[in-house]
């Protein structure tokens, strides 16, 4: 287990949403990566969003509402990392 873990990014969501509500990332996590994430899997996060500092959803498989909700649960966000597509919506 990497306690010491601050920043994260990857994804490969191949299971069953269910199997993603056991995983646990460090609490001192404050830059998250959410590589081919969907809307089922979009719930790993919120445990994390209000600490998040950095938040990469480059790319990221949703669309521009499910964007929102996981944004807004991120009060203490100063680095957001989306494609140009999204941005203008979004933004």
């Amino acid at each position: 287990y990497a306690s010491s873990l601050e920043e994260f990014c990857g994804g490969s969501y191949n299971e069953d949403p269910e199997k993603y509500t056991a995983v646990s990332l460090p609490a001192k996590l404050n830059r998250l990566g959410l590589t081919y994430i969907g809307k089922n899997e979009m719930p790993i996060a919120f445990p994390y969003a209000a600490q998040l500092k950095k938040l990469d959803l480059l790319y990221a498989m949703l669309d521009t509402e499910d964007h929102c909700t996981l944004i807004e649960k991120c009060p203490n966000l100063e680095i957001l990392e989306i494609s140009v597509a999204n941005a203008a919506t979004i933004l």
